[in-house]
């Protein structure tokens, strides 16, 4: 609920003038913003508080009032808020609440006819006029790195103005200081990624794909053109190095696909690589950067792999000793329920941080272990008191530090301390991954600058051959990440997840794209997966909540009326009948009565979907590559075919599958889990043939319209670009 004197008082702040009587939000200049429910609401409640630190539960309460909520909902408002305005405007005060610290000025409103009239906005029920280019012409400025900025042989001071583009209010209350220069280290075509700092801060080692594909290592000379080539490879991916800290190696990852991987070391200057140990991961719903760490004396690289002894694809922490390249885990948790990564040990290897997933969940805790004598862990790990679950990463050190990230800011722990933000990324750019070096009274900070927007695209088909018979365009478009779009069994209309709304919820539109309307509002954390029954009356998708336990639910077209139905995952598809639901529990799939909820468990597998016939159920699994088929039983209770393999460039949450009368659709992968190309496997051929280039990312949800004139897919329509920038802080005194 907002204030009793919102109705007569405009703020005005950084450009912007929010009109909360009117819920207005415009540029200073008169242009209109678009803002809509929730997130307006959240800004108003900072806004008339600014400067106050805010209780997350009291803007619950007075936003999402008589609603139960859970955190994502305040979340993702906030993220909706940092995407629109940039990120300097609101702080996270890690375990109070956030802060609004920019300066507010409050003027009397006009009346509403001259100040709309003025100022040409628009409420939320008025159409905005190319909005969509409104939306993507602002955040496409507010992405853009300072471009000029010069360097003539080193580090420059940058000014005010184009500093402001990377920094938001805080850093001058940690250790890092002001934020005093800004380098951007590549501006090469495509993508880098994966940068590491040397530990003097004078070079940057990164990962970059070159015009034939190969992913290599590289470093560059901080303030220079000078950029060296380290691997010449022909084969896996080579990313995620790390420095020793005596500066005489690098250590990095070749992986085979999405897996697989090797531990290999090499000179920084390149030469004779060194192969000392190969490796399993975990890919499913985790996000790790970094990799790899070094101990302090540079004898033993620490990273996650497979348990040798396990039959149950158990993952943990493990110690490898460079010269012998004898490995042994650390036995820190129990590897069923969790799966730790990214460690990083402090520089008197007296502690070791880390991110520690719930298996099969997206959203991680910092812990930290204490380490004895010869690094073994001493107790049991503890999580960093005052975090909630979020996905934090590009865990460093700095004496008694520690710093890493999450969204577009940089907090730093100290040991025996509490956790504040160091640093607020700005408008320009969020922090994807990130490494930190003392560089004499400076900190330098490497870290990628991302410019990517997710949209639904559309492929053009023809609908006899299946090839393709145009260039993808972008259907439903905004700024926000748009995944899992689905045609309606009439083809009139596409269900899909945005975040446009400030929560992650199921939206509907016309088949064009046109008439956007968000039909679900449900307090949890994930949503995904819509599946519309075959008579377009029903809409089955998933979500999980806080407590961790996933379900499924189906909501009604026609009114937004939502019913959870059962324990689940990720609803592959409905039965022909519209009687049952195809689901995952525990890597196996189940069909599950919608009426009563009973349960039949059918093979191992996930996201199951019966084919264009009926006859056959089609679906992936986490164990092995590919999709397969099963003959599905002609009565309930009796057990379907036997498995039949038919792709094998394949690997689950990577685009998906969408059926038609003689084959199916899906997204071919490269070895290393990247896309490759849109294919199509024909039955009677029992093969798959190329239709089109895939996009250079991808999201989930793949969908062919029921005419088979078009393919929906969630990606980035043209190059998806990312570079590494480094950042410069003049170290506050302690």
């Amino acid at each position: 609920m907002l204030s009793d004197d919102a109705s007569s008082t405009v703020y005005e702040f950084g450009g912007y003038r929010l009109d909360p009587a009117r819920r207005l939000l415009a540029l200073a200049d008169g242009g209109g913003v678009k803002l809509l429910g929730r997130p307006f609401d959240t800004l108003v409640y900072l806004v008339e508080r600014a400067g106050e630190v805010v209780d997350r539960d009291a803007i619950v309460r007075a936003v999402w009032s008589h609603r139960v909520v859970e955190d994502n909902n305040l979340n993702q408002a906030i993220a909706v808020l940092r995407r629109l305005l940039g990120e300097q405007h609101i702080v996270t005060v890690p375990g109070r609440g956030y802060q609004f610290v920019t300066p507010v000025r409050r003027t009397t409103a006009p009346p509403l006819a001259a100040s709309a009239a003025r100022h040409g906005m628009l409420r939320d029920d008025e159409p905005l006029a190319d909005s969509g280019a409104l939306s993507s012409t602002s955040a496409a400025s507010r992405r853009s790195p300072p471009r000029a900025l010069w360097v003539m042989g080193g580090l420059v001071a940058v000014g005010l103005s184009a500093a402001a583009m990377w920094s938001g209010p805080g850093a001058s209350t940690s250790s890092l200081g002001d934020l005093i220069g800004v380098v951007p280290v590549t501006r090469f075509p495509g993508e880098e990624s994966t940068p590491a700092i040397s530990p003097d801060g004078k070079f940057v080692a990164f990962s970059q794909e070159d015009a034939t594909g190969q992913r290599d290592l590289y470093v560059a000379q901080i303030g220079t053109d000078t950029t060296l080539r380290v691997t010449q490879s022909d084969r896996g991916v080579v990313d995620h190095p790390a420095w020793s800290p005596d500066g005489q190696w690098l250590a990095f990852l070749r992986q085979y696909d999405q897996s697989r991987f090797d531990v290999v070391i090499v000179r920084p200057l390149g030469g004779v690589e060194r192969t000392l140990r190969s490796g399993e991961r975990y890919w499913i719903s985790v996000d790790g950067f970094p990799l790899l760490a070094w101990t302090p004396d540079s004898r033993e690289i620490w990273f996650t792999t497979r348990l040798e002894d396990s039959t149950e694809r158990r993952f943990g922490l493990h110690r490898l000793v460079v010269s012998t390249g004898v490995t042994t885990p650390l036995s820190l948790a129990d590897e069923r329920q969790h799966y730790d990564t990214s460690p990083a040990i402090s520089p008197d290897g007296r502690w070791l941080a880390f991110t520690r997933y719930r298996r099969s969940e997206r959203l991680n805790r910092i812990f930290l272990q204490q380490l004895g004598a010869g690094y073994a862990p001493v107790g049991e790990p503890q999580s960093i008191e005052g975090l909630e679950p979020a996905i934090y990463h590009s865990l460093a050190w700095s004496r008694d530090r520690l710093r890493f990230a999450s969204g577009a800011q940089l907090f730093e722990w100290q040991v025996d301390g509490a956790v504040r933000v160091a640093h607020n990324v700005g408008p320009a750019a969020s922090i994807t991954a990130m490494t930190i070096a003392d560089h004499g009274a400076t900190t330098r900070v490497a870290m990628i600058d991302a410019r990517r927007d997710v949209d639904l695209l559309v492929l053009p088909l023809d609908p006899v051959t299946h090839a393709a018979a145009g260039l993808p365009g972008v259907r439903a478009k905004s700024t926000a990440l748009e995944q899992h779009p689905q045609f309606s069994p009439d083809g009139t209309k596409l269900a899909f997840v945005s975040e446009r709304s400030g929560e992650r919820e199921v939206w509907i539109a016309d088949r064009s794209g046109e008439h956007e309307r968000q039909l679900t509002d449900v307090p949890e954390l994930i949503i995904g997966y819509p599946r519309w029954s075959p008579d377009g009356a029903r809409i089955a998708f998933h979500a999980s909540s806080s407590n961790d336990v996933r379900a499924v639910y189906s909501v009604e077209v026609a009114t937004g009326a939502t019913q959870r139905l059962f324990d689940g995952c990720c609803p592959g598809g409905w039965s022909a009948d519209g009687e049952s639901l195809y689901v995952t529990i525990e890597g196996k799939v189940q069909r599950i009565a919608v009426a009563d909820g009973r349960r039949e468990t059918l093979f191992q597998g996930e996201t199951a979907t019966e084919s264009a016939d009926g006859r056959y159920l089609l679906y992936s699994k986490s164990s092995a590559p590919g999709y397969f088929r099963r003959l599905l039983p002609a009565r309930p209770g009796h057990a379907p075919g036997a498995e039949e393999a038919l792709v094998e460039d394949y690997r689950p949450s990577r685009g998906g599958l969408a059926p038609v009368a003689d084959g199916f659709f899906y997204v071919g992968l490269k070895p290393d889990g990247n896309p490759r190309m849109i294919r199509f496997y024909d039955y009677a051929l029992r093969q798959a043939r190329d239709i089109a280039p895939a996009p250079a990312q991808i999201e989930i949800g793949l969908a062919v319209s029921p005419d088979g004139r078009e393919l929906l897919l969630a990606g980035v329509n043209g190059t998806s670009e990312t570079d590494v920038v480094v950042l410069e802080f003049a170290q506050a005194r302690r």
